[in-house]
């Protein structure tokens, strides 16, 4: 008897610790509150066959790299030129004569530069030559045919004695066109090396005098119509290009290469 009571005891105390567990399930939170928010890292997933597969990888998305852009190469700077162009200029010039040239014919001669307060001494035709002596303030100091002063822009004047220095380096050539008004002589002077060629060429007038360094004659101009000249050059240093008027001048061309 002692023993049925203790199991209806047990028996009773099972139903009533089953009651308890269900009521306890019903009722228990479905939140811990003293839990932390959910981290957003992936747990392993279970498969069916009980094995744990890793956690999907997430990547972040990264900027695409910029390609480059090539570059063109800098060009290299252009070379500053060294030759110079062919030049001329003029180192002494002098007016020694003059051709009569007024359109209101004939020329007055006075006794003073200036039309205030001076007296006309004589007259000049157009065409006349006429010796100069000083230039002032543009009037012309004349001594013949008649001694006085003239208008200078009444007459047709330029350079009788003219020294002229070309500056040519080997290649070039250079063209020289000018004219005599009277009497006078034009140097032309140019250096060069010993070796080198010089060329002449007339276009027109006569053939001019060739000087050297030394001062002897390379041509000697007597053959007025020769067309050109070319020759090896003897010595370094300056040579001289000459042509001269001995009365009513003339105009003149030549050309003159160095190679």
């Amino acid at each position: 008897m002692q023993d049925k009571t203790s199991a209806l005891i047990l028996a009773g105390a099972i139903a009533v610790a089953a009651a308890g567990g269900i009521t306890y399930a019903l009722i228990k939170p479905t939140t811990d509150p003293l839990a932390t928010a959910p981290s957003s890292t992936v747990s392993p997933t279970v498969t069916a066959s009980g094995l744990e597969t890793p956690p999907p990888v997430v990547s972040t998305p990264t900027s695409k790299p910029t390609q480059p852009v090539p570059q063109q190469p800098a060009k290299p700077p252009a070379k500053p030129s060294t030759s110079e162009s062919p030049s001329r200029k003029v180192e002494s010039c002098k007016v020694t004569m003059v051709q009569v040239n007024d359109p209101e014919s004939p020329l007055n001669v006075r006794s003073a530069p200036g039309t205030v307060s001076t007296q006309v001494v004589g007259t000049l035709t157009n065409g006349t030559y006429v010796s100069v002596e000083a230039e002032k303030d543009g009037w012309l100091q004349v001594s013949n045919p008649v001694q006085g002063w003239i208008s200078a822009n009444r007459t047709k004047k330029g350079c009788n004695e003219k020294v002229e220095r070309i500056q040519l380096n080997a290649g070039q050539t250079i063209q020289i066109d000018d004219r005599f008004v009277g009497t006078g002589s034009h140097r032309y002077v140019i250096a060069a090396k010993q070796g080198q060629k010089l060329t002449v060429k007339r276009t027109e007038g006569p053939f001019p005098f060739i000087t050297a360094p030394n001062g002897k004659l390379v041509v000697d101009g007597s053959d007025e119509n020769r067309p050109q000249w070319s020759g090896q050059l003897p010595a370094a240093g300056e040579y001289t290009i000459q042509l001269d008027s001995n009365y009513k001048g003339y105009s003149y061309g030549f050309s003159v290469e160095i190679q």
